[in-house]
């Protein structure tokens, strides 16, 4: 058995010697292309046939990537463009909305100032336009209250309602 034994590990021992040899040719193999490529490249780079073509083949890929980047800007362009104009449209069918608030806002002030110093006069104001001033963004309790906004705060009140004009027309348009 120790003969067997034996012969086995100088197989054994003569398969990794192989391996090994092996291996080393395959590094050496490695190393001489690697060698070789790296000549090739200088080789090629040095004729100036090579170098143009290097050259060329460089400005083909700035351009083509200049012309994504160039393509990818205009989509976003566009997109801005269309909601813009989303927003204009919205904007344009809000307006007369608006239109209406302001003279709606324009009548409670003309006629709380009719009223005058009268609380009568200004109560029946008040209960006129009640349910309207609602509209404006108003919500007023009562006559006192309505004759403090409307005379006191017009321009607040019209900016306050072109601004709801504004935002209502930003929302429709996303």
């Amino acid at each position: 058995m120790t003969l067997v034994r034996t012969v086995r590990e100088q197989g054994l021992a003569a398969a990794l010697g192989i391996r090994t040899a092996a291996t080393t040719a395959s590094t050496v193999a490695t190393e001489a292309n690697t060698v070789a490529t790296v000549a090739n490249t200088t080789a090629l780079k040095s004729n100036p046939i090579g170098l143009i073509a290097t050259l060329a083949a460089a400005a083909v890929v700035g351009i083509i990537e200049l012309t994504d980047a160039f393509n990818n800007n205009t989509s976003a362009v566009d997109a801005n463009r269309e909601a813009q104009e989303a927003f204009n449209t919205e904007v344009k069918n809000q307006s007369s909305t608006l239109a209406s608030n302001i003279t709606l806002i324009n009548n409670m002030k003309s006629d709380m100032i009719a009223a005058g110093n009268s609380a009568e006069q200004q109560r029946k104001v008040f209960e006129k336009y009640r349910k309207k001033q609602v509209e404006v963004g108003l919500a007023t309790k009562n006559a006192g209250q309505m004759h403090a906004a409307v005379v006191n705060n017009t321009d607040v009140i019209i900016e306050a309602a072109n601004l709801r004009m504004k935002a209502a027309a930003a929302e429709a348009a996303m």
